[in-house]
């Protein structure tokens, strides 16, 4: 099976637990209830193991060309959202993009050799060193806040 058929699958399943959940809960029509804390940590909890597995698959799919890069930086993006939004101080925040620009490098070495070998596009890696830079001066700013205190 291959991985596009994998990750419309995913998605057609995603989408269909998400209906039915809502559904589920009797939420149609109703005025929303109050959200705790907690219950939104445990969602952000469940779309970062979701995000996960959606920059797995589509990283794969990078690979064997069956995605352009976007979709890669697009899942990439999302996930880190969620983990800074989960973090709880400047140290986590950091170290969280400190990891995410070396994840970055290694996806423009990537983009650099699909496009050595003929199989990528200068598009791709532009587009790759433009995430990892978003991700650098998110990083500086980050330094300077925890400096601020």
């Amino acid at each position: 099976m291959n991985t596009t058929l994998r990750l419309n699958q995913f998605v057609t399943g995603f989408f269909i637990a998400t209906i039915l959940t809502v559904g589920s809960a009797g939420s149609f029509g109703k005025e929303p209830t109050a959200v705790t804390a907690e219950s939104i940590v445990e969602l952000l909890q469940k779309r970062q193991l979701v995000l996960s597995q959606l920059v797995r698959v589509q990283t794969e799919a990078y690979r064997n060309g069956e995605t352009g890069i976007e979709s890669v930086v697009q899942a990439r993006q999302q996930l880190l959202l969620v983990k800074l939004e989960l973090a709880t101080s400047h140290e986590e925040r950091i170290k969280l993009l400190e990891r995410s620009i070396k994840l970055a490098s290694e996806l423009e070495k990537l983009a650099e050799a699909k496009h050595k070998s003929g199989n990528g596009s200068a598009a791709d890696i532009l587009s790759s060193q433009s995430d990892r830079l978003k991700v650098e001066i998110r990083l500086v700013r980050e330094r300077q806040k925890k400096k601020q205190g």
